[in-house]
């Protein structure tokens, strides 16, 4: 091969490699479940677009819950639960709420470490301290170790993965 050859295809590879995408649905143990793996992988890989998730590896676990919501078919019900269980930080105004349910989305992802929430949202300690107790405050308690924990949870999932159409909100 010429240089202006190999060029091209080091490119040509580079180009493909940047537009590729792949996504890995739920473990199955048998060709039976085949096609339910590969069913999950096709919407999960649809949702991360849709999230505008770029990642070029999309595993269908990691956005189970959007997954499930989109699923539900009613709308309605989705928009009562968040509203249920996230009102009091949705009444503050959309930018803010929407910073609120963020940084409590990555709190509990974080299995509730400040630390490590901090560092993910790239913020100081004391300021991850006091959106927590502006959170906590609206919400009327602190949902970590209480029943209402999967729920809260669940809730911020579902607004910020986009399952329920926040203008209605």
């Amino acid at each position: 091969m010429r240089v202006d050859e190999v060029q091209f295809a080091e490119q040509c590879h580079d180009q493909v490699q940047e537009l590729a995408r792949v996504a890995v649905g739920p473990v199955v143990t048998g060709l039976i479940g085949l096609p339910e793996a590969l069913a999950e992988a096709r919407f999960a890989l649809d949702l991360a677009a849709d999230l505008g998730i770029a990642d070029t590896i999309v595993d269908a676990a990691e956005p189970a819950l959007e997954r499930l919501g989109r699923r539900i078919g009613d709308p309605a019900l989705l928009t009562s639960f968040v509203r249920e269980l996230l009102g009091p930080l949705l009444a503050v105004g959309p930018e803010r709420a929407r910073r609120l349910i963020d940084t409590l989305d990555v709190y509990l992802q974080c299995g509730c470490n400040k630390t490590e929430a901090a560092a993910r949202l790239h913020v100081q300690s004391q300021t991850l301290y006091q959106r927590l107790d502006q959170i906590f405050a609206l919400l009327g308690e602190d949902p970590t170790g209480s029943p209402r924990l999967a729920a809260v949870h669940l809730a911020t999932r579902l607004y910020l993965g986009g399952a329920v159409d926040a203008s209605a909100l």
